[in-house]
């Protein structure tokens, strides 16, 4: 008989290891873990903000209250991204640009 040893390895969920350890900055229940690491806010950076796509992430993002940059090749129009959006002009197939 093979036994599997999915159960020995860590799921992926996305939490730091010192939630996971029950160990984050002095919380005594996992409802105070969980409220401290909402507290930190995510930075993202979004290539092809300003396409459909990427504009639907964007907005997802800002909801969940990310902090947004979008990279855009050029200043993108006015009113094409949400308010508190930072751009970044750049392309990746010409970082020297």
């Amino acid at each position: 008989m093979v036994e599997s040893n999915t159960a020995l390895r860590p799921r992926n969920t996305g939490l730091p290891p010192s939630v996971l350890r029950g160990g984050t900055r002095g919380a005594s229940s996992i409802s105070e873990q969980r409220e401290e690491f909402e507290e930190d806010t995510m930075k993202v950076l979004v290539t092809g903000g300003t396409g459909n796509v990427g504009g639907a992430v964007v907005s997802e993002l800002l909801k969940r209250g990310a902090e947004v940059r979008v990279l855009a090749r050029k200043q993108p129009e006015a009113g094409k991204l949400p308010p508190g959006v930072e751009v970044a002009i750049g392309d990746l197939l010409d970082p020297v640009r």
